[in-house]
């Protein structure tokens, strides 16, 4: 079959693509336009892309026959494969293995063919992976090959893969300032678990905790992903707004907070706006060990709001002061670890 007996090849003379397609990309897009869920603007950025090389037009067909072959599987066994897909896996790698693994498993005698060069379209080799990790209560300031500065907090894992066409970084735990160097050909994602962020070059926080997400703006756009890949939710964040996402609920909520104020840490200080104290307390505990960590022993402090900055790498100073601030004693028992009593 000659792919391109689907559609005329011509190269496109209009000006670049604004976000340029990568493999993940292009089966999220490819989905929702067979759902006709793309946006008129989406689908002409969708047609410019596949005018613009034959080899476009070939994965797209490629892409799209494979599509066509998951229609034998019976609705309701599709269903039960979604419903066990990560909330934000690598759409390449579990399309890959719905597709080539998964269907035929569930299906019980129903063939999925994997279609020829499929296996080749979707193992793309990095041009350059890496892995980073920072002990709790450590940062660290790295460069990467291509001038983005990754910045890490306390006890934080990322892994680095790039790519000719895109650049990605996997964040598994922990928080990561990236000041991405622009490149509007290779765009720039992170994926947190509960969301993709996606950008050419900014500034912008992503701290990814057991069962949450959040995502803050300081310079430029970033572009949100969220929800099921078949499904997803799309937001555009600029400068001093904040997204969060819970696993509970799995709907962003978007709010306005000072970026620098929240992304002070990466300078050696935390900043409290009228924050609760079991807030503060959460926060200073990501860099202590757990044998030292805070506690508060009764509940009428919980509530009880701090407007502060404190130097990280001095407990002594910060527990001098949190008495000044409000009615409490602190006791620091043998074994390190900080009890706060009301006064």
């Amino acid at each position: 079959m000659n792919p391109h007996a689907f559609f005329p090849m011509t190269r496109s003379t209009t000006t670049p693509l604004s976000l340029p397609l990568n493999p993940d990309q292009l089966s999220l897009w490819l989905v929702r336009e067979q759902a006709t869920s793309l946006g008129d603007e989406e689908r002409q950025e969708l047609l410019r892309w596949r005018q613009a090389t034959a080899s476009n037009e070939t994965h797209y067909q490629q892409l799209l026959l494979t599509w066509q072959a998951t229609q034998l599987v019976p609705d309701e066994h599709w269903r039960r494969i979604l419903d066990q897909a990560p909330l934000q896996a690598s759409r390449r790698r579990w399309l890959r293995t719905t597709l080539f693994i998964g269907a035929p498993a569930l299906a019980a005698g129903t063939a999925v063919i994997a279609l020829p060069g499929m296996r080749t379209l979707w193992q793309v080799t990095p041009q350059f992976t890496a892995r980073y990790q920072s002990a709790r209560g450590e940062q660290q300031r790295i460069v990467l090959p291509d001038q983005s500065i990754l910045h890490l907090n306390t006890d934080t894992l990322v892994d680095v893969a790039f790519y000719a066409d895109h650049r990605e970084v996997t964040l598994h735990q922990g928080e990561a300032l990236f000041d991405v160097h622009k490149q509007h050909e290779r765009p720039f994602q992170v994926l947190g678990g509960l969301a993709s962020i996606l950008v050419t070059g900014t500034l912008f926080n992503v701290r990814r905790d057991p069962d949450s997400l959040s995502v803050i703006v300081q310079e430029g756009q970033v572009q949100v992903s969220s929800g099921r890949w078949w499904s997803p939710s799309h937001v555009s964040l600029g400068p001093d707004q904040r997204l969060r996402l819970d696993s509970s609920t799995g709907r962003p909520r978007v709010d306005s907070t000072p970026a620098p104020a929240a992304t002070a840490w990466h300078t050696g200080q935390l900043v409290f706006s009228n924050a609760p104290l079991s807030e503060v307390v959460r926060e200073l505990n990501r860099y202590r060990a757990p044998q030292q960590a805070i506690r508060i022993m009764d509940d009428s402090l919980t509530s009880r709001r701090i407007a502060a900055v404190f130097e990280l790498h001095d407990s002594a100073d910060l527990l001098e002061t949190l008495p000044e601030l409000l009615p409490l004693r602190v006791s620091t028992l043998p074994s390190g670890e900080v009890q706060l009593h009301a006064r």
